[in-house]
């Protein structure tokens, strides 16, 4: 997804339609999914959706923890689950085991983000009256950039967790029309690959 800030507006009013934006793309992914997938782990190297999901919000309560006033954090097990390498907030659930527990619930978690959306949205309307503004809105935005990367990685772990679930359909080899032997002389010169067109096709939009 292409973010649509640029550095120099980073204003309370897009941060807030851009943070709307991530967050329901996030949950598009999933939509398809059955409850059963959110929670596997099929390899070491991947994550369960319902980890990236969690994941992805806490993040953002590490940023009402530190700038909300009188912030209570939601679960401390949640803050334990769902951290990935940042050891600097606290203790952390090794990767190879994000996918060992069936606690939290997939509708826990997804009552975790959205407590955690609420609070958010809550408190960027209250960001452009204070003296550090500017570092807050470009800490969430690095955010929605994390939230994003996770999306590319939901994608990739769906993928391995459903790869061997389906028969993928396999269409019959074409058959050759002639038979070569033997070396092939061809006269220099430019030559034109694929789809018949298709280069002037891209050539004329550009």
């Amino acid at each position: 997804m292409a973010s649509a800030i640029s550095r120099g507006t980073c204003k309370s009013d897009t941060i807030a339609d851009l943070y709307n934006s991530v967050r329901a793309r996030t949950l598009e992914i999933v939509a398809p999914l059955e409850i059963e997938d959110y929670v596997i782990q099929t390899a070491e190297f991947m994550s369960p959706p319902r980890w990236h999901i969690g994941h992805t919000s806490w993040f953002f309560e590490t940023v009402l923890q530190k700038y909300q006033t009188g912030y209570q954090t939601y679960s401390e097990d949640f803050l334990f689950f769902f951290n990935s390498y940042y050891e600097g907030f606290g203790a952390r659930i090794e990767r190879p085991k994000r996918g060992t527990r069936s606690r939290p619930t997939v509708a826990e978690t997804r009552k975790y983000r959205a407590h955690v959306d609420d609070l958010m949205l809550q408190f960027i309307d209250t960001i452009s009256g204070r003296d550090d503004a500017q570092p807050i809105l470009s800490i969430i935005r690095l955010g929605l950039e994390h939230e994003m990367q996770h999306q590319e990685l939901l994608v990739y772990d769906i993928k391995h967790l459903l790869c061997d679930q389906f028969d993928a359909p396999m269409k019959t080899a074409p058959r050759s029309v002639e038979t070569v032997s033997g070396m092939a002389e061809i006269e220099g010169g430019l030559f034109e690959l694929g789809v018949p067109g298709w280069a002037r096709a891209r050539a004329s939009s550009a």
